[in-house]
């Protein structure tokens, strides 16, 4: 009898840990995928100006990051985890083709939007980026939190 109380006990610590597992993801849905990407993932860097228009230093410097990658056709997708700042996520998408740019928007383990950068270049090769507003970024952030998302199902890193 003692036996089975303590399978029973033992299953139900189990439950409530699986519970307690999918609570924490469902309120951090980016924090395995990060844990995955800073283990495994390809080191990488923000750089200075764009790190500083994030947010992510107070004044421009290159920020180090460990990165998941995937490319289809002329669009690059990479989620960056910050290599000191683990709370700090940069969801990067580029787009190569009509006219070159690209969409930066910082988020964390929630899975919240804080930021959102984008870059053009220009005609003579220099690369302009701009601040976007959260209410602008909002549809487009959301599109690449699902992308991002998915493939954290399936824990891909390229």
């Amino acid at each position: 009898m003692r036996h089975l109380q303590l399978v029973l006990g033992l299953l139900a610590l189990l439950a409530t840990l699986s519970g307690a597992s999918e609570r924490a993801s469902v309120k951090a849905p980016f924090r395995p995928f990060s844990a995955l990407v800073l283990q495994d993932g390809a080191d990488a860097n923000i750089p200075p100006n764009l790190s500083h228009m994030l947010g992510l230093v107070p004044d421009p410097a290159t920020v180090y990051v460990k990165q998941a990658s995937h490319r289809e056709g002329p669009v690059i997708r990479t989620f960056n985890v910050c290599k000191e700042k683990h709370e700090d996520i940069v969801i990067w998408t580029w787009q190569e083709s009509g006219g070159p740019h690209s969409t930066l928007y910082l988020t964390s383990p929630q899975g919240t939007l804080r930021r959102a950068v984008r870059t053009e270049t220009q005609p003579d090769g220099t690369i302009q980026a701009t601040h976007i507003s959260i209410s602008a970024a909002k549809a487009g952030f959301q599109k690449e939190k699902q992308y991002w998302l998915e493939r954290a199902k399936q824990k891909l890193l390229r």
